[in-house]
């Protein structure tokens, strides 16, 4: 198998039954995989562990990100980069050699195993800052929701209180139309209480000239009938004297 030196990882603490088939599975997550090559010294020195290539180094390095310290098969893994040695003039340039890398591997074992605690500490760290951003994250959201609450709280008054205006105004609408419908019907009562009132002094002042009217009359007929009286009265006392002289 020829490593690649940026898409190549390596993959310690295997479980000792661990298949081509498991490897693909947990990293295919990551990008197309060109080559699995599965070493298992279960027998000899009691480890296993594989490489993996990549057809991309973005692969890669996600790979190592996001599997180093986690399980496979029940067992946690160590995922870091490889980087393959030159060949000699045997022209085995680029081609792993798996004896000289397991040596390499475990001479330099305590080596890798602090840059795996310092990449479990910066693994951690970075877990504790994304959970400050997550929690922050949730907070700004529980802060915007909060807000979301009281502006609709606010347009909810705000909106409560205009439909109690126009109530108000309707109200008032109505009782000044109520007033105004009231003075026309007292301004119309009072018209025709008017005008009874004059057609009550016309038909008195009709009365009264018809009462003069015929009080004149009948003084009229007193006075001419004082006169016929008076003229019989002078008539009759004329013929007396002159029946007396006779």
């Amino acid at each position: 198998m020829t490593l690649d030196d940026d898409s190549s990882i390596y993959v310690g603490g295997l479980p000792y039954d661990a298949s081509e088939d498991t490897i693909r599975t947990v990293f295919n997550l990551y990008g197309a995989i060109l080559d699995v090559k599965i070493i298992n010294d279960q027998r000899t020195i009691g480890k296993c562990y594989c490489f993996v290539t990549f057809t991309n180094p973005r692969s890669a390095i996600d790979a190592i990100n996001d599997m180093n310290g986690r399980t496979i098969g029940g067992r946690v893994v160590k995922v870091n980069g490889v980087k393959s040695r030159g060949g000699g003039s045997g022209g085995g340039g680029g081609r792993l050699n798996f004896g000289r890398e397991r040596e390499r591997y475990y001479h330099h074992n305590d080596e890798r195993n602090g840059d795996w605690d310092r990449g479990g500490r910066d693994r951690d760290v970075r877990d504790q800052d994304y959970d400050r951003g997550r929690v922050r994250d949730e907070d700004y959201d529980h802060g915007n929701m909060k807000d979301g609450y009281r502006n609709r709280g606010n347009d909810w008054t705000r909106l409560r209180d205009r439909s109690r205006d126009r109530d108000r105004s309707r109200d008032h609408d109505r009782d000044r139309d109520r007033r105004v419908e009231h003075i026309q019907d007292y301004a119309v009562q009072a018209r025709e209480s008017i005008l009874d009132r004059d057609r009550d002094r016309d038909r008195r002042v009709e009365h009264m000239q018809d009462y003069d009217v015929q009080a004149r009359e009948s003084m009229l007929d007193r006075d001419r009938s004082r006169d016929r009286d008076r003229d019989r009265r002078v008539e009759h006392v004329q013929d007396y004297d002159d029946q007396a002289r006779e």
